[in-house]
């Protein structure tokens, strides 16, 4: 199978990167000392600063511990993305995979220059089942895995020659 590049996906990424950027600036002006409900028991904005990684796991740890350390793993990943990006070719599912990856893990680490924490803002809850809150770039981290594992894991068909 022939493998293409979509260079024009990085105004993509810049696009990713720039959404969630303002929608963190407004969430961080905003005073949200009690969530803003959105639709009742079901979505809530609210303003939570995650020292931790997904879904608040090592939360608990301090920021002087998590942050380098997070930081460290997230350009050593930035600058793999890029080089594969960049220097390889690839389907446009994996294309697209890296760039969500790219654009989550750039957003994230930007908070935690900013704020010493990432700023999770969008909390779902169904009844009794709450979601931890989450944000854009976690999002796009979301989306790029599932298209990874699409991408590795669904068979698509080869040109035979």
């Amino acid at each position: 199978m022939k493998k293409i590049s979509y260079p024009y996906l990085f105004l993509l990424s810049i696009f990713l990167i720039y959404f969630d950027r303002i929608s963190k600036y407004f969430i961080n002006k905003l005073d949200l000392s009690e969530p803003y409900v959105v639709i009742k028991n079901f979505f809530q904005i609210v303003k939570v600063y995650n020292v931790g990684i997904a879904f608040g796991f090592f939360s608990s740890l301090s920021a002087s511990i998590m942050n380098p350390l997070i930081v460290g793993i997230g350009f050593v990943a930035i600058g793999w993305l890029l080089y594969l990006l960049i220097s390889e070719k690839h389907s446009l599912t994996l294309t697209l995979s890296f760039h969500f990856l790219l654009s989550g893990a750039i957003g994230n680490i930007w908070d935690r220059f900013l704020y010493g924490a990432v700023l999770d803002f969008l909390d779902f809850s169904i009844g009794k089942y709450h979601w931890p809150s989450f944000n854009i770039s976690d999002s796009c981290i979301t989306l790029g895995l599932i298209l990874l594992l699409w991408d590795t894991l669904i068979p698509t068909k080869k040109n035979v020659s």
